[in-house]
């Protein structure tokens, strides 16, 4: 023994938060320290002579190498970057640990018979009252409680905490170089997976869920028709908003400046006036769930009417594409027009309706125009030519092909969509049911000021699930106070949700697995952003007016915006790819 080298281990000062390394034998720290209240690891013990353990293997090792013990899985450069004896037990008393695994391995149901016999399972060895599995040089652990919670449990805690609740696989990596029991592996992918910091914190690898679910293809002109705001624009004449409403068969526009200050009744005023008149009633409205439409008027309006409201999905445009792709069509053509100071803008729109409405739909193979009523709008001068007249039977009978002739374009254009849509999308998940419960991504929700965003929870919750309607993929979940308090519409596309896995009360009966993520202690504070109304220059950085869902206006820098979507709305309205480029 005197020639032996004495094997370091690691021992930290909880108070002073010092590590250093000190002779096994040695259980002192030195004297520059005063504090007395230290922690320290689970020993390993060695065996008489027993060489040194081998060092984790280099990315350019191989098992075959005669360096690689066999017990660190390859690729894990996280793991043998760190100390062979890190700390997995500091919170916790060490020694009373240590007499708990002791004193109860030979009284355990598995190791127990291995105890009982131990010559009979060469892979199991005794070490200063410790059973050792010989294969990862690993102590065995029982599975006995202490203070009220299973030693498995607080070895997993610790483990998974230690390495920042990396996934499974490296924390069963992890724990598994001191310690072993035989359900180790399913325990702890059991424990990940239920582990609510995780399911809160980590984005999701998984295609989006929920297929694209298009609405119900209208059988006459005008029958459905959807409706959106545009801008806002700069002041011209008094105007600063645009009013955007399209036939969701012809693809017909009607564009309707307006202002920004617009309530319900002003906007069922436009409605009759510019749509109604030339058109009749619609039969269905789809709008994009503007605080114009849910008012409770404007909902009166229509159910006096007649007309029957529906709502495109939750934080999900893509139901209404017809509108969103007009709105694109006509910021593109209104950008060639405007003169360089913009003001001049609700004097092109009657221009800008013209040309959309005479250009042939990729949609339907033909002109809004001519679907409408069976002719096309002279917009060129071009020489007579003598022809045969063309009786009102032919002509009606012309415009009935053409619609039908759209009809079926439409269907094939909606196969084609749909289908290249839900290439890169999944199956509800059938776990997102009535009565279980879901967290919610907030990816569109602007949270409380002064936090980091790429340190805010991916997703919050569990909440429950109160509806489902699988035909739209959408989820109607029970919020709580504070986002109720928010006006945060409770249904949401299953895109923006994940499953909520439950603790397992058997296995880890004493963990809180549920996190709370505090919402700010400002009830009045709006979450939900609306729309991006204007954007200015302080200095070097660039502002943008938010518009909240409550009617609130408010300054915030790009930092706060540079994740929502009405910020990818506002920069296509204004022709650029990059906040950067927006004019000063």
């Amino acid at each position: 023994m005197a020639g032996r080298a004495v094997k370091p281990t690691w021992k930290l000062c909880k108070m002073c938060k010092r590590e250093e390394l000190r002779a096994k034998e040695s259980h002192e720290l030195n004297n520059s320290c005063s504090n007395n209240n230290r922690g320290t690891i689970i020993p390993l013990p060695s065996a008489e002579g027993e060489e040194e353990p081998k060092p984790a293997p280099t990315s350019e090792q191989s098992p075959e190498d005669g360096d690689y013990d066999g017990r660190i899985p390859m690729r894990q450069k996280e793991l043998s970057a760190m100390p062979e004896r890190h700390d997995l037990s500091v919170l916790v008393n060490t020694e009373e640990i240590v007499n708990v695994i002791k004193d109860n391995v030979a009284k355990d149901k598995f190791f127990g018979r291995i105890c009982a016999d131990i010559k009979a399972h060469p892979d199991f060895e005794w070490r200063d009252d410790l059973l050792l599995y010989r294969p990862w040089n690993a102590i065995c652990i029982p599975d006995v409680l202490y203070k009220r919670r299973r030693v498995p449990e607080i070895i997993i805690d610790l483990g998974h905490s230690a390495i920042g609740h990396m996934g499974s696989k490296k924390t069963v990596s992890y724990i598994q170089r001191w310690y072993w029991w035989p359900t180790m592996a399913k325990e702890i992918i059991e424990f990940c997976q239920s582990c609510g910091n995780c399911q809160m914190m980590k984005t999701s690898s998984q295609l989006p869920q929920g297929l694209l679910h298009t609405l119900p293809i209208p059988s006459r002109p005008w029958g459905s028709i959807g409706m959106d705001f545009m801008g806002p624009f700069p002041q011209s004449g008094g105007l600063d908003y645009l009013l955007v409403v399209i036939c969701r068969l012809t693809s017909m526009v009607h564009l309707i400046p307006t202002q920004t200050t617009i309530t319900a009744q002003d906007a069922a005023v436009l409605l009759l006036r510019e749509v109604v008149r030339l058109h009749g009633l619609p039969d269905t409205i789809v709008s994009d769930r503007d605080s114009k439409f849910i008012a409770t008027m404007w909902q009166e309006l229509h159910r006096l009417l007649g007309v029957k409201l529906l709502m495109s999905t939750a934080f999900h445009p893509q139901t209404d594409g017809s509108t969103e792709r007009a709105n694109r069509t006509v910021a593109q053509i209104l950008r060639s027009l405007v003169d360089s100071d913009q003001l001049n803008w609700s004097e092109k729109v009657p221009a800008t309706e013209l040309a959309i409405n005479s250009s042939v739909s990729s949609s339907t193979g033909f002109a809004p125009f001519e679907l409408n009523y069976g002719w096309m709008p002279k917009l060129i001068g071009y020489p007579k030519v003598n022809t045969s007249f063309r009786g009102v039977q032919v002509l009606a009978e012309q415009a009935a092909e053409n619609i039908n002739r759209a009809f079926d374009a439409i269907i094939a254009s909606r196969v084609y969509m749909r289908g290249q849509a839900n290439k890169k999308r999944r199956e509800d998940d059938p776990a997102l049911e009535v009565g279980s419960k879901a967290y919610l991504s907030t990816r569109n929700l602007s949270l409380p000021k002064g936090r980091a965003g790429k340190l805010l929870p991916k997703y919050i919750g569990p909440f429950t699930i109160l509806s489902v309607n699988r035909d739209a993929s959408t989820y109607t979940l029970e919020l709580p106070e504070e986002l109720k308090k928010r006006r945060v519409n409770p249904v949401f596309h299953g895109s923006l949700l994940r499953p909520h896995y439950p603790n397992n009360d058997l296995l880890f009966p004493s963990r809180d697995a549920n996190y709370y993520y505090d919402f700010g202690e400002d009830p009045e504070t709006e979450w939900v952003v609306e729309d991006i109304l204007n954007h200015k220059y302080q200095g070097k950085n660039i502002m943008f007016l938010v518009k909240w869902s409550k009617g609130d206006q408010t300054w915030e820098s790009l930092q706060r915006c540079s994740d929502l979507e009405a910020l990818d709305r506002y920069l296509e309205l204004q022709g650029v790819t990059e906040p950067e480029e927006l004019s000063r």
